[in-house]
């Protein structure tokens, strides 16, 4: 998971076109796809996978996870997961003294999945201290999300394995200390889980998109789990959420289709007391961007996404606050692929993508 904590930052400063300079880069060894990136006490760590395999053929993949130095970027250690034929590591985050990473394994063909999830415990000289087996899965789970002693993660279940098997949303939950797993299971499917957030003991999971006909946010109170719904009128993409002032805020964009030209950001603002809602739509023109990235980082009152500005055609890294207002802007001329993790601690960005990992200074 992205951290929120580094995130005091950058609300006080007014608006303007940061320099950015690029310090480090490294290429991967390894890695060839990156599925999650955080830091920790001065080290940055990477979770993927690559097929570059002894099988070799476009569907097998091994997954890694590495550790690098976050001042010079030396690659501490890394560790590699190929038990089976597709080993996928999505999520990583460090809590107190251990590494806790979630694998996707088992068998992807271009038709089906067949795969089940593994949460791995390890130690921070990356050796491999526990291994629990979540159970069956389907597509990509969430990163982690951290309350107290707990690990939240949200995932989907299939009845099947084709694409075209019904699946529903579960939230993992995983205790640091006891070492206990639960699952709590809906039966409804929330458009393939992206982020879970929580509010005390109240947990709250959004898909990758908010669609009219099926419930837009899953909630987990008391190990109940009951739905929300926002009732918009497209498929809208999410791209954000985290809860502020006891409201929980929501990011998404429509990016137009041939269908419907329109182009807008969009953020709800749901009372967390009674979830009565409110929405605010601004279009794309009056913010002066031509086009959104999916791939954002969340400050937890604020979130840093990647637009593209309508004059100039340059792509930008805007802090967008729950107003929709942008109250921070850097250069994005290092964005060369259309998958970008970042993160943001008060004076560096970190991004690992196509191929390498960088450190720039702002």
């Amino acid at each position: 998971m992205k951290p929120i904590y580094y995130v005091i930052v950058l609300l006080g400063f007014p608006l303007c076109g940061w320099g950015q300079n690029a310090d480090i880069k490294v290429n991967f060894k390894n890695i060839e796809h990156v599925d999650d990136l955080t830091v920790s006490d001065g080290s940055i760590y990477c979770a993927g996978y690559s097929f570059r395999t002894e099988v070799y053929d476009g569907n097998a993949c091994y997954g890694y996870l590495e550790r690098y130095d976050s001042a010079s970027l030396k690659l501490q250690w890394s560790i590699c997961i190929k038990n089976n034929y597709s080993n996928k590591i999505n999520s990583v985050i460090q809590h107190k003294d251990k590494l806790y990473a979630l694998a996707t394994q088992g068998n992807v063909q271009p038709r089906f999945q067949d795969v089940y999830l593994t949460l791995y415990v390890l130690n921070l000289k990356g050796e491999i201290e526990d291994t629990l087996h979540v159970g069956k899965s389907f597509s990509t789970p969430t990163h982690f999300y951290v309350s107290g002693d707990y690990l939240l993660f949200g995932y989907q279940i299939s009845d099947g394995i084709s694409y075209a098997s019904k699946s529903v949303s579960a939230i993992g939950r995983y205790n640091t200390q006891t070492h206990q797993f639960e699952t709590f299971k809906s039966d409804k499917y929330i458009s393939r889980t992206k982020k879970i957030i929580t509010n005390g003991a109240n947990y709250y999971m959004c898909g990758i998109y908010l669609e009219p006909y099926l419930p837009n946010v899953l909630v987990c109170k008391n190990g109940k789990l009951s739905e929300i719904r926002l009732k918009p009128t497209k498929s809208e993409y999410f791209l954000d959420s985290y809860i502020l002032n006891n409201r929980l805020i929501i990011l998404c964009v429509f990016p137009g289709t041939y269908e419907n030209k329109a182009q807008y950001l969009k953020i709800y603002s749901i009372d967390l007391a009674n979830y009565s809602f409110t929405s605010k739509l601004i279009t794309y023109k009056d913010l002066g961007w031509s086009a959104v990235r999916f791939d954002t980082y969340s400050t937890g009152n604020s979130t840093w996404m990647i637009v593209e500005e309508k004059e100039s055609k340059q792509l930008y890294y805007v802090l967008v606050d729950a107003t929709g207002k942008t109250i921070q802007r850097l250069s994005a001329t290092n964005v060369k692929t259309h998958a970008e993790h970042f993160i943001f601690t008060p004076h560096q960005l970190i991004n690992a993508s196509n191929g390498n990992l960088r450190v720039s200074a702002y």
